[in-house]
């Protein structure tokens, strides 16, 4: 079932144009996604403590229907730019979170593995 998740986000990742993802930068994120973010990214450190990321590392803003309504990916392995296992992964494989605009600013967790 995972595997088949992956695949579909990778197939919508690599088919919706850049173009159409509308903009965000990481203080209009929802409070959920960035304290996420800098938890994640405080494990990766505490690990490798020369580690640098950007803001928007790890999270794209993408529509998926192709109708104007934004979704945000958050991707736990990309969040920290590598799979460290006891930080942003499990020796099993790495997270990832669909948060849904519900209504305009409204987000909401749709998918969670």
């Amino acid at each position: 079932m995972r595997g088949r998740i992956v695949w579909v986000i990778t197939f919508l990742l690599c088919t919706v144009p850049l173009a159409a993802q509308p903009r965000l930068e990481f203080r209009q994120l929802p409070k959920e996604v960035r304290d996420h973010a800098i938890e994640v990214r405080k494990s990766c450190k505490e690990l490798v403590p020369d580690t640098q990321f950007s803001e928007m590392q790890g999270i794209d803003i993408l529509d998926l229907k192709g109708d104007g309504s934004r979704d945000i990916f958050v991707d736990n392995e990309e969040l920290c730019g590598a799979h460290m296992a006891g930080a942003n992964c499990s020796n099993r494989g790495c997270d990832m979170i669909i948060y849904k605009e519900a209504s305009r600013g409204q987000w909401r967790k749709a998918i969670s593995h």
